[in-house]
């Protein structure tokens, strides 16, 4: 039974103004849905989706959200407004025998600039819940950032998969002295491991246990680093494929970021 977790953030939900509607031009949109279909059919067994910057996917008695998630087929859907900028979480899941959505755990208290979202998963054959959670870290507040890397240790001691926009490089990464048409202010606010070191916390990076560290920002510009990050409590031979989707290109700042994992071999 395997489960493939894929996180991206879509950059303003995908849409632009257009003969003066906000969200007018929802073109990008439908590209972006169309390199999900891409991720979402190479995947044996479950998918769940976690999108962030959801923003004008509510509109409309979230027509968005549903066209997105009908023509990816997924038939579970949970989306948790942001506190700030529109920039809602949504977790669409297409679940195959053997999984089940057992409830959510949804936190979009002061403590967090955006939100976190939380699925809870029933995994047959297992004791514990498996937690998928999205998260969107603060944009530009070191400070707020750290506070909401260490509210995500309250899943340590839980089986759990964490994905989402850390706002940040990984723990392996550093800013070079010099970077060619770089906001040197904006970078130096992004080169703060701090987020990512959640390994004594009982966390690993999926990008570094597979060994692919492809940066997913800076593609359209700026400093190149792994700011769209999974990380996971589940142990490293349960992980069967971890990848980044370049082939998405300047559809979003951000590149999707695709995860799977056999759960027979994480048997809890």
């Amino acid at each position: 039974m395997k489960l493939t977790v894929i996180s991206y953030n879509l950059r303003n939900g995908g849409c632009a103004p257009k003969n003066g509607v906000e969200d007018g031009d929802e073109s990008r949109l439908l590209k972006q849905i169309e390199a999900l279909g891409t991720l979402a059919g190479r995947a044996s067994g479950s998918v769940a989706i976690c999108l962030q910057e959801g923003k004008y996917l509510d509109r409309d008695y979230h027509r968005r959200l549903n066209l997105l998630c009908d023509r990816l087929g997924m038939t579970y859907r949970t989306m948790l407004e942001s506190n700030h900028h529109d920039c809602h979480l949504i977790v669409t899941m297409r679940l195959e025998p053997g999984l089940s959505v057992a409830g959510t755990e949804h936190d979009r208290s002061g403590s967090w600039w955006h939100a976190q979202a939380a699925a809870k998963l029933q995994v047959e054959g297992w004791t514990e819940r498996l937690w998928v959670v999205n998260t969107h870290l603060a944009p530009a507040s070191r400070s707020k950032r750290l506070s909401e890397a260490e509210s995500l240790r309250l899943h340590r001691k839980r089986a759990a998969i964490i994905a989402g926009d850390f706002n940040a490089a990984g723990a392996d990464e550093r800013l070079p002295p010099t970077y060619p048409d770089v906001d040197l202010v904006k970078a130096q606010g992004k080169d703060d491991r701090r987020p990512a070191r959640m390994e004594a916390a009982g966390f690993r990076d999926a990008a570094i246990i597979w060994g692919d560290t492809t940066p997913t920002v800076g593609h359209c510009g700026g400093w190149p680093h792994r700011s769209d990050r999974i990380h996971t409590t589940l142990p490293d031979e349960a992980i069967a494929e971890y990848s980044i989707y370049t082939k998405a290109g300047d559809l979003s700042d951000h590149l999707p970021v695709a995860f799977t994992v056999d759960l027979a071999k994480a048997t809890r």
